[in-house]
């Protein structure tokens, strides 16, 4: 779940991000 920690602590509107 690397994408997942990244997302969230990045907050980018990614298409893998939960919170994109």
């Amino acid at each position: 779940q690397v994408i997942f920690a990244l997302a969230l602590f990045m907050g980018e509107p990614s298409p893998k991000s939960p919170i994109g």
